[in-house]
């Protein structure tokens, strides 16, 4: 799922997802799964949608080598926090860690003066590491229902 650049307006994304969303659950449907590229290795998390294991397990090297980048900025108690979730054999880990919010320098925007963008914890770390991977949103886990309900929620007017 895609949405053409000249076509990208704020909150159309989420208006999307929301008809997705009404429509699995109007179908009667357990869950919807896709494979997260780009944006969507953030977004989707964000949503509620959960990696598979395998690919879980694949992100969880370049997640741990784009943490302990942040280690001077973070300090060392809660870059411990954040590797505790980026070592959690439970793929809904990164969940969590897509919604945390803490300002860490960017490694892809820069201002104007020549410093990094700071960008929150979840972004750098899944939209500045890692590749395509798979994922599900379980209309049966109350979590990601909630997550969900509320991404299309920050949409509506």
């Amino acid at each position: 799922m895609a949405i053409p650049l000249e076509r990208q307006d704020p909150g159309t994304g989420r208006q999307l997802m929301g008809d997705l969303i009404r429509t699995a659950r109007h179908l009667k449907l357990d869950r919807i799964r896709l494979d997260a590229d780009e944006v969507g290795r953030y977004v989707w998390l964000r949503v509620g949608f959960v990696p598979d294991r395998g690919a879980w397990r694949a992100m969880q090297a370049d997640l741990k080598a784009r943490a302990s980048d942040m280690l001077p900025h973070l300090g060392t108690g809660r870059f411990l926090e954040i590797l505790a979730l980026i070592t959690n054999a439970n793929p809904e880990a990164a969940r969590d860690l897509a919604c945390m919010r803490d300002s860490v320098p960017s490694r892809e925007g820069w201002r104007s003066d020549g410093t990094a963008d700071l960008v929150p914890l979840g972004r750098a770390l899944f939209l500045e590491t890692g590749a395509r991977w798979s994922c599900e949103l379980d209309f049966g886990d109350p979590v990601s229902m909630a997550l969900a309900d509320a991404y299309v929620a920050e949409g509506k007017p």
